[in-house]
């Protein structure tokens, strides 16, 4: 038995799918409550009839009567994903989430780190907790300002010595490609002020510099107006658009090293594959009914969601219960999420009739896992 992908030609293009869930379980009533208790023993599968249109040309309806001869004669199972959600999340869940901690079969939740929030390529750092970012020589105040969205969770950050980074974090670049940084500012001394992308090599980077009220830039591909005005508790968004170098780079913000001691206030801080910076991205969140995959099996995120940390951390419920023991750093797939399904009828008809060269087909298939 092997494992095989539904075909992407436009003739196995559903026309319709109808998604159910198969519980089979056992159930009574309480002796003394009359209450409906009912066990599924984890055997929860997702089922999907996939209805296919009536074909017109020769050549599509030998080929999907081929490929339907053969999962019915093999038992092959079909490899697709929730294609009646052709969008396959709505929350912001992004970068390569693992698993934190082992699950057994039968678990209502698991529970997720390393995730960024899509499109953002970085961890948030937004808030006095900073293990997100790499501090060098930094003290993180107690005192923050209000950021652009009217919510209270920017930083105030204060240089040490002379030539210390804020903060910083290590990012990993696809040479060649164009990215965008971007990020809220807020300087309340006026000390200078920059906002870095640096490559590995000192000379290949991409930067803005903000001094008062005037922003420059240099390696710059496009970026902000040269120029632009801000009160002390007033942000302005900055951006600086690049071509990668290099594989490895580092985001930092810090300030002019004549500066030593000043602050700046600092919030949504964003690097994205694009030549113009979108809206924040915010925490990475899957909303109720978001599918991801664990080694090859559909998971459907709780009626609950799920809104993780500033770190990409957290615990997401399930709709059902998760059919596998899962290990510890096992991947979670959310861009293209897919399961493993076998066919549930094996003696599929075809009709043949003079309007058309083959009549819709009505395909039904239970989720097995792997």
């Amino acid at each position: 038995m092997a494992t095989i992908d539904w075909p992407s030609d436009a003739a196995f293009k559903p026309a319709r799918v109808q998604a159910g869930l198969d519980v089979p379980k056992s159930a009574w009533r309480g002796f003394y409550t009359g209450q409906r208790e009912s066990v599924s023993a984890g055997s929860d599968r997702f089922t999907a009839i996939l209805t296919l249109a009536p074909c017109t040309s020769r050549a599509d309806a030998q080929k999907r009567a081929a490929f339907l001869a053969h999962v019915a004669s093999t038992g092959d199972l079909v490899r697709f994903g929730p294609l009646h959600q052709p969008v396959r999340r709505l929350g912001t869940l992004g970068g390569t989430p693992v698993l934190s901690a082992s699950a057994a079969a039968g678990a209502r939740s698991i529970s997720l780190s390393g995730a960024r929030s899509y499109p953002n390529l970085l961890n948030r750092g937004t808030t006095l907790d900073q293990s997100p970012w790499v501090n060098n020589g930094v003290t993180v105040a107690a005192n923050f300002h209000t950021d652009p969205l009217g919510t209270v969770t920017a930083e105030k950050l204060t240089s040490n010595s002379a030539g210390n980074d804020f903060i910083y974090q290590p990012i990993t670049l696809v040479i060649g490609t164009r990215y965008v940084l971007s990020a809220y500012l807020a300087n309340n001394t006026s000390a200078q002020t920059e906002l870095h992308v640096r490559q590995t090599t000192t000379s290949a980077q991409a930067n803005f510099t903000w001094s008062g009220s005037t922003m420059t830039g240099s390696s710059l591909v496009t970026g902000s107006a040269a120029s632009f005005t801000t009160t002390s508790s007033g942000y302005v968004r900055a951006y600086v658009a690049f071509d990668a170098a290099e594989t490895s780079a580092w985001v930092r913000i810090y300030p002019d090293g004549s500066n030593t001691g000043k602050s700046i206030a600092c919030w949504g801080v964003q690097l994205e594959q694009a030549s113009l910076p979108t809206a924040y991205a915010g925490a990475a969140t899957l909303l109720p009914g978001d599918f991801v995959s664990i080694g090859g099996n559909l998971l459907q995120t709780g009626y609950a969601g799920a809104t993780l940390d500033d770190a990409g951390a957290g615990s997401v419920t399930l709709a059902h219960p998760l059919q596998k023991a899962v290990s510890s750093s096992a991947a979670v797939e959310w861009s293209a999420p897919t399961g493993c399904w076998q066919l549930e009828d094996e003696g599929i008809g075809l009709d043949y009739g003079a309007a058309v060269v083959q009549g819709g087909i009505a395909i039904p298939f239970r989720q097995v896992v792997v």
